[in-house]
């Protein structure tokens, strides 16, 4: 027993299909079940015989109520649901049919209406497309996240990204880390499962890291001529002259310069590691306390800089 509801229509490979509550798969040798596809607890096939696509998947119309409406639903030909559609509150009037270029039709009416007139509804799967997303924006070293979709054509998809630098994925969302700055032209291309293709390209710029600087000396100390005496709190106590230096690091190691200020007074630039300057007892010869600022520089322009608090007597 099949139930009613349906005229039965013969797939492809001769399977016979019939069913109102449920779609019912029927060998045709022997008339026994192959499958049974429920399309909900509440929901009955209606419009007539499923129609099949030369994939083998079939379409169905059902209905529910004037609150609900009704739905398309395409089902796989093992028997498992692919996708639904709902159609508004409208009854489904008509079986679906399916153009040659894959879209499929299918017919309605308002529910509870007196009047003649109804819908047409068109559902294709359409071109496939595949979208890089971005444009992308990291620092060299750091992780940065590629997110890709498809739409259209035939799932599922498969992924391939090549990242421009010479390296590849075929992850849908892969996690690239770039270690040289420039701008890379990103392609993603997706194929479905019918073997049709699409790519879209994007860009990841990629920058430098700024660079790290700080100050290494004076610690947390007392400094005479130089030389440090013993640890103190936090200022450092400095009398006469001192060697101020800065350890400066960037990703690239192309730090281009160090500055030293005393204040907001730009004092002296070095070039060359090991980045320091002499703080002697003919600058500023006022005893108080004085706000030593380093700055580092690297060759694309990005700068870092640091500080400290420092009592100075002379």
């Amino acid at each position: 027993m099949v139930g009613g509801g349906t005229s039965p229509t013969i797939g492809h490979d001769g399977t016979i299909y019939a069913g109102y509550a449920k779609l019912k798969a029927i060998y045709p040798d022997n008339g026994t079940v192959k499958w049974e596809y429920i399309p909900g607890e509440d929901r009955r096939i209606r419009g007539g015989t499923p129609c099949h696509s030369a994939d083998g998947t079939i379409y169905l119309g059902t209905c529910i109520d004037e609150v609900y409406g009704g739905e398309i639903i395409a089902v796989n030909p093992n028997g498992t649901e692919r996708w639904r559609k709902k159609i508004a509150n409208l009854w489904v009037e008509c079986a679906p049919i399916i153009a040659e270029d894959g879209t499929v039709y299918i017919g309605s009416s308002s529910m509870g209406s007196t009047s003649d007139y109804g819908y047409l509804h068109a559902f294709g799967i359409g071109e496939l497309i595949a979208d890089a997303g971005g444009p992308y924006r990291k620092v060299a070293g750091q992780e940065l996240q590629f997110k890709g979709l498809g739409f259209g054509g035939t799932p599922p998809y498969t992924w391939q990204w090549d990242f421009g630098d010479g390296n590849f994925s075929d992850e849908q969302k892969p996690v690239h880390v770039y270690t040289t700055h420039g701008v890379y032209n990103v392609t993603l291309t997706v194929t479905d499962s019918v073997a049709n293709t699409s790519s879209n390209q994007t860009t990841a710029t990629i920058t430098n890291a700024a660079p790290t600087v700080r100050i290494v000396k004076p610690e947390d100390a007392l400094y005479i001529g130089n030389i440090k005496i013993f640890p103190c709190r936090d200022p450092p106590k400095i009398f006469g002259s001192i060697m101020i230096k800065a350890s400066a690091s960037d990703y690239d190691d192309e730090i281009e310069l160090v500055e030293f200020y005393i204040g907001n007074t730009l004092m002296f630039v070095d070039y060359d590691y090991p980045y320091e300057w002499k703080w002697t007892d003919r600058v500023f010869q006022i005893i108080r306390l004085y706000t030593i600022k380093v700055r580092a520089v690297d060759a694309y322009g990005n700068a870092d800089r640091s500080e400290r608090e420092v009592w100075k007597f002379f």
